[in-house]
């Protein structure tokens, strides 16, 4: 691989993360725009609302995501010539470090509010 090689691919990956932010920033204003700001389910139920309320609309909500990402994967795999190794290598580095943010965030949030880790 040359050094244009490099400077082609980071400039293709610098665009498309890009597009990607500009367009989750566009949905999510139109969102806003459309139905308010009742739109963000998460916050739905209010401060005093029951725990397990909350927490049977997160589930909701993880099961939502993980159904259209089994959807997107299907289209990607079907409809383009991908090699499906690094692709899903790829796909589960991006969770490896998701979950590890979360938990280093949670221990780093533990230590702040000196409950035991």
């Amino acid at each position: 691989m040359t050094t244009n090689d490099i400077a082609a691919a980071r400039r293709f990956a610098v665009g498309l993360v890009a597009s990607q932010l500009g367009l989750t920033a566009l949905i999510a204003g139109a969102t806003l725009l459309i139905y308010g700001s009742r739109a963000v389910f998460f916050f739905r139920h209010g401060p005093g609302a029951d725990p397990k309320t909350v927490l049977r609309g997160m589930y909701a909500g993880e099961a939502a995501k993980f159904a259209v990402t089994v959807l997107l994967l299907v289209v990607v795999l079907a409809s383009t010539k991908v090699a499906a190794g690094p692709f899903f290598a790829a796909y589960l580095a991006g969770f490896v470090v998701y979950w590890f943010a979360l938990w280093w965030g949670g221990r780093n949030a533990a230590r702040r509010e000196g409950a035991p880790h």
